[in-house]
């Protein structure tokens, strides 16, 4: 309760892009982009793990990649999919995902119309971009 002429100021801090999630609990979600082409570049993810460990036990991030009919691209699919574990807008996390633990490269989808699918368990997922090369 304020008292007359009293005044009062707060602060709220979001992350970049933090303003709306999709939030996946215990029971794993996913959710799949509308086809879009590829522009080259880095896959980043913009992702929060809810209260894990930093295993693959607790709360996790996965990435498919899909052709535009939604069939997996062979190397990208959710089999093949290193599970993100740690928040990834932290400057210590990785910053995308991977496959079958390599080093990612998309460079051979440039210029291909795919769809992304998010794989998520106690996890909210932000935003996706590509960044570098000819993404934006």
């Amino acid at each position: 309760m304020f008292l007359k002429g009293e005044q009062r100021m707060g602060l709220a801090k979001l992350r970049p892009d933090g303003f709306a999630s999709l939030r996946a609990n215990w029971r794993a979600g996913l959710v799949t982009t509308k086809p879009f082409v590829w522009p080259g570049g880095h896959l980043e993810v913009n992702s929060r793990i809810q209260g894990g460990n930093g295993t693959p036990d607790d709360g996790w991030v996965r990435v498919a990649i899909l052709d535009e009919t939604g069939q997996p691209m062979p190397g990208y699919s959710r089999a093949e999919s290193d599970p993100l574990v740690t928040d990834s807008i932290h400057p210590s996390a990785p910053k995308g995902p991977t496959w079958s633990r390599k080093p990612q490269n998309l460079d051979p989808l440039i210029g291909k119309k795919i769809r992304l699918r998010f794989f998520l368990r106690q996890a909210d997922l932000y935003s996706f971009r590509s960044r570098g090369k000819a993404g934006v």
